[in-house]
């Protein structure tokens, strides 16, 4: 090699903070295969100095050139790359990553350069018999002690087989037998060929090394240079008994395009965080379950309301009139028209006009129950079924007390046993008499919570809505309708009011779409505020890793890779999220569905989006928390304690 591996000329490093120069004109050469030790006290620049040599931070001032070449000119990611393929780091403190195993650890830069897994696993193997770890190499990190955690950061910096090895302080926290250790280790690697550059503010480390450079206010003031030295270095670099030295166009290594690595890390990281990762995928999996669920019940309920309406489309009339009277001339009118099959009428009353209540002792107490005064073709034309067996013939008779038929909501809120009849009921201030439950009502659902009271007995109030239900042959009801205002009432047959199931199902299909529209809003505020909660949490959770971030940009990873690492984070979640949440919602809505007696109705194409929303929430939360991970300063962070 001619020339120097590495030269700073006058360089200067100022920080806006300071009001001295960290750096002040340093020049200095460092030739391939030498052993250096920068020696100076707490302040003196040392730091600085070596954070400038390995990429991790850029002069104010001054000319930095690696092989001849000037780094400034390069791209953000060509001097990550160029970082990862010359320099090696082993700092003060090891940046192990403590859930982790020893052998993850080692193999972090290899996967930050997109090495195949084959080779990854030889080249860690190697790196791990070099520093007698090998029998620990699936132990977890953060079990070891501190020696043991200082010799994986060293084989984690000599697995990619750089150039050069950048040790900061590397003693600083050791005793002095694991110091002698790290200068046993860095005086071997230096035999193998490797050029080492040592921090230290121990003279007796220093002088493990082969030259000594003394710095002070950012200045050199001293440089033990030995030509001597140097040259056998480079000599005694020829004979190697492990392979350092770099290679940079061997297949093991990547080529740092089209690196996959990205989902791998976050699915890991995401894993060993497991409660935070739990707490923000059930937060995804609540939202999307809700969404799902809010889908397909409503979807359902339109479904159920469509066939009873199909159904009663198919027979069934309804015609309002103004008085009982009035009901009763058109009643008989009604009956005397080809296919009709049956009529009933209906006197609803609005629950704040019924005064519904039951006597117990001097206490009463109301119930907002929907109650209709209905004669007893009633109960045949909506094909409602009754217990006991005699409740019928009970409701039909036109003698003694009025009489009631009680659906079983309101007879549990009554507090009534629907095995017994006979108990005694307020409506309207008179005395009603039950003598039987509605059991099921297949045509009116409604029924459950409704009261029907006979018309033979019951003092009918003044207010109310009457109204005839027609039933007639299958498929006529559009004839039957066109022909009874004027079977009504042939003088005035524009006053009469029909209804037919046609008017039902334009209401539906209006309700039902403002049913969705709510839902979908509901949802999405929900998924919203899902999305602003993951995304603080990520936010923390850059701040609790600000120095795995820095050291991931130390071994190669450059700030697309850190910003795509948490983006794929947030898209895990949100998908695991989304997916998870729309077979919670799937079940959720089988459940409630049995539970009413319903056949469910599921809808792909909102469980997709659920699914699909969920994904673009994940990712969207992740963007604030990527950048600001993608900002952290490498060489900042990981001089932070």
């Amino acid at each position: 090699m001619s020339g120097p591996l590495l030269s700073l000329v006058d360089v200067s490093r100022s920080f806006p903070t300071g009001t001295t120069l960290a750096l002040d004109e340093v020049s200095l050469d460092i030739s391939e295969g030498e052993f250096v030790a920068i020696v100076g006290q707490s302040g003196a620049g040392k730091s600085t100095l070596l954070n400038v040599l390995g990429l991790l931070d850029s002069p104010t001032s001054g000319q930095y050139l690696i092989n001849g070449e000037n780094p400034k000119a390069l791209s953000d990611s060509e001097r990550d790359r160029l970082r990862a393929v010359t320099f090696g780091f082993v700092f003060q403190d090891s940046f192990i990553l403590p859930q982790e195993s020893v052998a993850r650890n080692v193999a972090l830069p290899l996967r930050m350069e997109g090495v195949e897994r084959l080779n990854q696993i030889s080249m860690v193997e190697l790196a791990l018999d070099e520093f007698v770890l090998l029998e620990k190499a699936n132990q977890s990190a953060g079990t070891l002690s501190g020696g043991e955690r200082q010799r994986v950061a060293f084989a984690r910096a000599i697995v990619g087989k750089p150039l050069v090895l950048l040790a900061d302080e590397p003693t600083g926290n050791l005793d002095s037998a694991n110091s002698r250790r790290v200068m046993d280790h860095l005086g071997r690697l230096h035999r193998h060929g490797v050029t080492v550059i040592v921090i230290t503010h121990s003279d007796e480390v220093a002088a493990a090394a082969e030259r000594q450079i003394r710095v002070s206010d950012g200045r050199i003031v001293a440089d033990s240079l030995s030509v001597s030295s140097s040259s056998n270095s480079r000599r005694s670099s020829q004979k190697r008994t492990f392979s350092i030295a770099p290679q940079e166009d061997s297949a093991w290594r990547g080529t740092g395009k089209g690196r996959t690595w990205h989902a791998a890390e976050a699915l890991t990281a995401l894993l060993l965080s497991p409660i935070r990762s739990m707490t923000i995928l059930l937060a995804f999996i609540v939202a999307v379950a809700g969404l799902v669920s809010a889908v397909n019940l409503t979807a359902t309920a339109a479904s159920q309301v469509s066939s009873k309406l199909s159904a009663a489309a198919l027979d069934q009339v309804v015609v309002h009139f103004e008085s009982p009277e009035e009901l009763q001339l058109g009643a008989d009118r009604v009956r005397s028209l080809e296919g009709v099959v049956a009529v009933a009428s209906d006197l609803q009353i609005e629950p704040s006009d019924a005064d519904l209540g039951r006597n117990v002792g001097s206490q009463s107490f109301d119930l907002p129950s929907r109650v209709r005064v209905v004669d007893p073709a009633f109960l045949a034309l909506n094909e409602i079924v009754v217990g006991p067996s005699n409740a019928p013939g009970l409701f039909a008779a036109e003698d003694g007390s009025p009489t009631a038929l009680l659906g079983p909501d309101v007879a549990a809120e009554l507090g009534l046993d629907t095995s017994r009849v006979g108990e005694i009921i307020r409506v309207n201030e008179q005395d009603v008499v039950v003598v039987g439950y509605i059991e099921s009502s297949i045509r009116d659902v409604t029924l459950a919570r409704g009261v029907l009271l006979s018309q033979a007995d019951f003092i009918l109030p003044e207010s109310g809505t009457w109204q005839l239900l027609v039933r007639t042959e299958p498929g006529l009801p559009a004839k039957i309708a066109e022909a009874l205002p004027l079977t009504i009432d042939p003088v005035h047959p524009e006053d009469v009011r029909i209804e037919t199931v046609a008017d039902l199902r334009e209401l539906t299909a209006g309700v039902n779409g403002d049913l969705a529209v709510n839902v979908f809003v509901i949802s999405s505020v929900l998924l919203l505020l899902v999305c602003l909660t993951s995304s603080i949490s990520m936010f923390l959770t850059v701040l609790a890793r600000t120095r795995e971030i820095a050291l991931r940009r130390a071994v190669g990873a450059s700030k697309a890779d850190v910003r795509t690492l948490f983006l794929m984070e947030g898209a895990i979640l949100g998908l695991a999220g989304g997916v998870a949440g729309c077979s919670v919602g799937i079940v959720a809505t089988s459940a409630v569905c049995l539970a009413l007696g319903w056949a469910p109705t599921f809808d792909p194409a909102g469980a997709l989006a659920a699914v699909a929303a969920s994904l673009f929430a994940g990712s969207v939360s992740a963007i604030v928390p990527a950048r600001r991970a993608a900002g952290i300063e490498a060489a900042l962070a990981l001089r932070a304690n």
